[in-house]
């Protein structure tokens, strides 16, 4: 506890010392989501990501597929990547910003 009688999470301020440090933030405070927008994103993603590979493992089972577990991880692993894509930004899309914008110099 401090002072003020908030509580701090020592991972949130270890995460702002190491962006402070490295001069990403300069000055300007952490943006944070709301416990609430968080939340609702997480079980959004959650439950895509499960239906998608449930969908995925009753199709392969149902053609009578010997490798639908292949069929879950290759579902599982293109639906990770597109949802790294899509985290990229919080403000524009993965078309407006570019899929080769984060290349390095």
């Amino acid at each position: 506890m401090h002072g003020n009688g908030a509580h701090r999470s020592p991972i949130l301020w270890s995460v702002r010392f190491a962006y402070l440090e490295c001069g990403v933030l300069r000055g300007r405070p952490m943006r944070t989501p709301s416990r609430t927008a968080l939340g609702a994103h997480i079980l959004r993603t959650g439950l895509s990501i499960a239906a998608l590979s449930i969908g995925g493992q009753r199709w392969a089972y149902a053609t009578g597929s010997e490798s639908w577990r292949s069929v879950v991880f290759t579902v599982l692993t293109l639906r990770q990547l597109a949802h790294v894509l899509v985290i990229r930004s919080d403000r524009e899309s993965v078309l407006s910003i570019g899929l080769l914008s984060n290349m390095p110099a």
